[in-house]
């Protein structure tokens, strides 16, 4: 599945550039945050034709809202439950696809966003992370943490920060983060990483390609292909928590070992495979 997303900052303006890039590049699924839409914009004035389109506008206030749209070559339907979730502003749609049930959400975190608010996140992201009955979930849109570096699994805050709870939370949920370039660039701003893109499994995206935003918003375009491969391709994955093992408890096992013993006689080869071997067993035995 092809996937577009970006934060528009106010879409109405946009919707002839995005249309036409729809029709050329042909995605199967576009989301957008920041629309800026509310009830005087109707939903003709955001169709794409050929796709379902789903919104949630900010209610009280002018910015925010999401919209996601999902090609009508597949089932899709919104998740009410956890799109009326006490997180302010996301829009859940699940997707079905060959008997295997893809769940995407979009959400929107506001720079203001209160401390209630950001617990609320965190929930509502455990919550889809381990919902019954989908195979895969892809979670999305502008967090605005720009202190959060998963390049270096770093977070420039101090441990109560809602920056760093975010970032424990995706840690422990196993949630790989696939955007690794600046996303936002305004003048006079330090270029940042606010627009995320999570997966369970981190070969369900190879790449993801960062294209000129729309029209004057200040956020890049994050384009990708979702690989969702068939049952039948796949065995039985054991899915480990490296953030929660005993590194140190693997590191004592290793330096226990006669190195010079264990390898004699060995080739670069013999020796390669079991050093694979050991530390796949030590993984096995030290880390959940």
């Amino acid at each position: 599945m092809r996937f577009l997303y970006t934060n528009a900052n106010s879409l109405l303006n946009k919707m002839p550039e995005l249309r036409y890039k729809v029709e050329v590049e042909k995605y199967d699924v576009i989301s957008i945050t920041e629309t800026w839409a509310s009830p005087a914009i109707n939903d003709a004035e955001l169709s794409i034709e050929g796709y379902s389109m789903f919104r949630k506008d900010r209610n009280g206030s002018k910015g925010g809202g999401v919209i996601l749209y999902v090609t009508h070559r597949v089932r899709a339907c919104v998740s009410d439950q956890l799109t009326n979730s006490e997180f302010d502003e996301s829009l859940w749609c699940n997707v079905e696809l060959n008997h295997k049930r893809l769940l995407i959400g979009l959400c929107y975190r506001s720079p203001g966003s209160n401390a209630e608010n950001d617990s609320c996140l965190l929930k509502l992201m455990e919550t889809a992370a381990i919902r019954a009955g989908t195979h895969h979930v892809v979670i999305l849109g502008d967090f605005n943490f720009p202190q959060i570096d998963y390049n270096n699994e770093h977070v420039s805050a101090a441990d109560d920060d809602p920056a760093t709870l975010f970032f424990n939370k995706t840690q422990d949920m196993c949630l790989y983060q696939h955007v690794r370039k600046t996303t936002r660039l305004r003048q006079h701003q330090t270029p940042s990483i606010l627009d995320l893109v999570f997966t369970e499994e981190e070969n369900l995206i190879d790449t993801i390609h960062y294209d000129a935003p729309l029209g004057k918003s200040d956020h890049v375009l994050l384009i990708w292909d979702l690989q969702l491969s068939c049952p039948e391709m796949r065995g039985a994955q054991t899915k480990y928590n490296y953030h929660k093992g005993d590194f140190v408890a693997i590191q004592n096992s290793l330096q226990c070992i006669n190195w010079n013993e264990r390898w004699k006689d060995k080739s670069i080869s013999e020796m390669w495979c079991d050093l694979v071997q050991l530390l796949q067993e030590q993984v096995a035995v030290h880390v959940p």
